[in-house]
């Protein structure tokens, strides 16, 4: 990882991983929300945000000539998984969701910055 665009890519790689984790966990959540049809909804629209962050970082990686990590991808999404599982016996989907998602997020929050893009930001309400 001598060179910056090893680098770059190298971070393109994690951003990616870690945005597969963050679909998976929002798909199990979305999946067991039942009585907060408002929180359901904004946990689908982040979905769909993820999903979109996903194709941007997967074009990124092409115009670089790499991409993504299937290692890294799947250690992702199994840790998801294993959230999700775990999440399935909490009585209060609003409150055991929250902890889990809200570390998460703040694990993201670098990724939420797209030097892709004019350097905005991207927040997740609190």
């Amino acid at each position: 990882m001598g060179n910056p665009r090893e680098h770059l890519v190298n971070w393109l790689r994690d951003a990616h991983a870690m945005e597969q984790q963050a679909e998976q966990m929002l798909k199990a959540q979305a999946s067991r929300i039942e009585n907060y049809p408002k929180m359901k909804a904004r946990v689908e629209q982040h979905l769909e945000e993820t999903r979109g962050q996903q194709k941007l970082l997967e074009g990124c990686l092409e115009r670089l000539g790499g991409s993504p990590s299937a290692v890294k991808d799947t250690m992702g999404t199994m840790a998801a998984m294993g959230q999700g599982l775990a999440g399935m016996f909490a009585s209060d989907e609003i409150v055991k969701g929250a902890t889990p998602k809200r570390s998460a997020c703040a694990s993201r929050s670098w990724s939420r910055k797209r030097p892709w893009r004019s350097g905005s930001w991207t927040t997740f309400p609190r």
